[in-house]
């Protein structure tokens, strides 16, 4: 059963009333990945990716920056909920 969700989108900032956390199916990912893409909010949809393809929570997602990505082949993070290094290959094709 799914809740009443409302979602808004003001100056490129998607906010949510959700009060716990709820999965989205692949074809609502699909949908949110074309919105963010067709409407040229790229910050949104490279998050989006980063995020599934890493598992990656938004807080340490939040936390990475381009230098981090841009002409290297490995990802490094350490966790910030389970202070767990992670490495993880980057495949930007």
């Amino acid at each position: 059963m799914s809740p009443n969700i409302q979602h808004k989108l003001r100056n490129n900032t998607l906010t949510s009333m959700l009060s716990y956390a709820e999965h989205l199916t692949e074809i609502e990912v699909n949908k949110l990945q074309k919105y963010f893409y067709q409407n040229q909010i790229l910050v949104y949809y490279f998050l989006v990716r980063l995020g599934i393809s890493t598992s990656l929570r938004y807080s340490d997602l939040s936390h990475i920056i381009w230098e981090y990505l841009l002409g290297r082949d490995f990802l490094a993070i350490r966790e910030q909920k389970t202070n767990r290094a992670r490495e993880m290959p980057l495949n930007l094709n």
